[in-house]
């Protein structure tokens, strides 16, 4: 049978009855402010009637177990008032418990609302900082930053975005970086920076590590940090061109970790650094050439590892090299360790005349051609220095004037080509401690000992030299000689 177009007689009644019966479970699951109340009302008035009369029950028989039956109106009227004050304690606390579940669940649901916030503008961020256009990029490094300033939880996670994009941002040939790209990476390193300069700040970016390896880099700028336990990784890097400036940084247990990097025509300056006894600056198994390094100023309690590496045309210049220092107050100590151990120096001037040791000066088995060393002037306390070098090509160090006041220092060539190693002690005043020199190997070219006179250290020289050797020892250094 057809069906006419419209309301047909058999089919509306069943759908009105089924919206009706909709709007009735609606109303029954999600009930209006007025509904609500009507159906809870009778329900919360029932538990309370239920509630008091179950209390007068209990009451009573506690009463007549203690007075016997019949309870006097006087008790029956208290069991009353006792029962019904007791009940609205109990609502009373319910409905503390209820409202305080409340604002737990509404604290939830904002700190919900506020995550999901932060995760739209990480995202965000995250666009504009993998975007072809500076200016966008510029802009995704300025959201991180204030994103990690506002999210606790996310912070670390902004702070490994900025790290990564100076990871992975490629180093161009000099002249193809452009500008605008040099503004980004320059801003990347001063977000980082400042965020690394004051521990106490609750927006401070002291976390365990901050992973810088693998990049290629043409300045790094990162002055004035006081790192603390953070380890500033900058394994298996490049170094090309530019200045890397961690000058006047602070490391109480932290490291900041070159090992395994390549510098090539950079500056590395590392002035008025301060490594406390925890600390450690490594540069081990680096290649480093046509570089200069600027270390004067340094406090080095902790360690200072160059061990393993090779150093061609390169300065480590420990002393000022009549530069203005940076930090002109700072006192250049070493009371913990500089290691050079097997290290390679070709063509490499090292002068640390202006520092002092108290600690640990390690050039153990170090090659050496045309190589100029200038050891620290003042041997302080119970220092251990030693010149063990294998010179291959012509190697002069030179120490003093200076003095020294206890500890060892030891000369003790490990073979290389004969003739190759000058030793001079200029003005040397020699009041305690010991001076070892081993003169039996044909490595000497010449040895030459000024001392003060009436020295009160000693002089230990094994064996002798040999006749090709130019020796010059003062008259006071051989009336304390001593050889073995």
């Amino acid at each position: 049978m057809a069906v006419r177009q419209g309301a047909p007689s058999d089919i509306q009644p069943f759908g009105a009855a089924a919206t009706k019966r909709a709007k009735r479970l609606m109303e029954i699951a999600e009930p209006g402010p007025h509904g609500r109340l009507a159906t809870l009302l009778p329900i919360a008035a029932a538990m309370a009637i239920c509630l008091v009369v179950g209390l007068m029950l209990l009451l009573s028989a506690v009463a007549v177990a203690f007075t016997g039956w019949p309870l006097s109106s006087g008790a029956i009227g208290t069991l009353v008032t006792a029962s019904i004050s007791t009940t609205a304690l109990v609502g009373a606390s319910l409905g503390g418990v209820y409202a305080f579940r409340k604002q737990i669940l509404s604290e939830r649901e904002g700190e919900r609302t506020d995550q999901q916030v932060f995760s739209d503008r990480f995202v965000k961020a995250a666009e504009l900082l993998s975007h072809e256009n500076a200016s966008a990029r510029l802009a995704g490094l300025h959201l991180f930053a204030g994103l990690a300033d506002d999210w606790d939880q996310g912070r670390e996670s902004c702070a490994k975005a900025v790290c990564s994009y100076r990871r992975l941002s490629a180093v161009l040939p000099e002249g193809r970086l452009g500008v605008d790209e040099n503004i980004v990476q320059r801003t990347a390193w001063t977000i980082i920076g400042s965020r690394l300069r004051d521990p106490t700040s609750p927006t401070c970016w002291h976390f365990s590590e901050l992973d810088f390896s693998g990049g290629h880099y043409r300045d790094v700028e990162l002055d004035n940090l006081d790192l603390g336990a953070v380890r500033l990784n900058f394994t298996d890097c490049h170094f090309i061109g530019g200045e890397i400036r961690v000058r006047g940084a602070q490391i109480d247990a932290g490291l900041i970790d070159f090992t395994g990097s390549s510098f090539q025509e950079a500056t590395v300056m590392l002035e008025g650094l301060i490594a406390e006894p925890s600390a450690k600056i490594s540069l081990d198994s680096c290649h480093v050439r046509d570089c200069k390094f600027q270390l004067h100023g340094m406090l080095i309690r902790g360690e200072l590892s160059l061990t393993r590496s090779q150093f061609e045309k390169t300065r480590l210049l420990f002393d000022s090299d009549g530069l203005e220092r940076y930090f002109p107050s700072q006192v250049a100590l070493i009371s913990g360790e500089v290691d050079f151990s097997e290290s390679a120096l070709t063509d490499v001037q090292l002068w640390m005349h202006t520092y002092e040791v108290t600690g640990r000066l390690v050039l153990h088995d170090v090659k050496t051609n045309d190589v100029e060393i200038s050891l620290p002037s003042q041997l302080a306390g119970n220092p251990y220095v030693n010149v063990d070098v294998v010179p291959d090509g012509t190697t002069d160090v030179r120490i003093g004037p200076g003095r020294q006041s206890g500890g060892d220092l030891r000369i003790r060539p490990r073979g290389g080509t004969p003739g190759m190693l000058s030793m001079g002690f200029s003005d040397f005043d020699l009041a305690a401690g010991d001076v070892l020199v081993d003169a039996t190997h044909a490595a000497w070219g010449k040895f030459r000992f000024d001392a003060h006179d009436g020295i009160t250290g000693s002089f230990t020289r094994i064996g002798r030299f040999l006749d090709s050797v130019n020796v010059d020892i003062s008259r006071s250094v051989l009336a304390a000689e001593t050889e073995i």
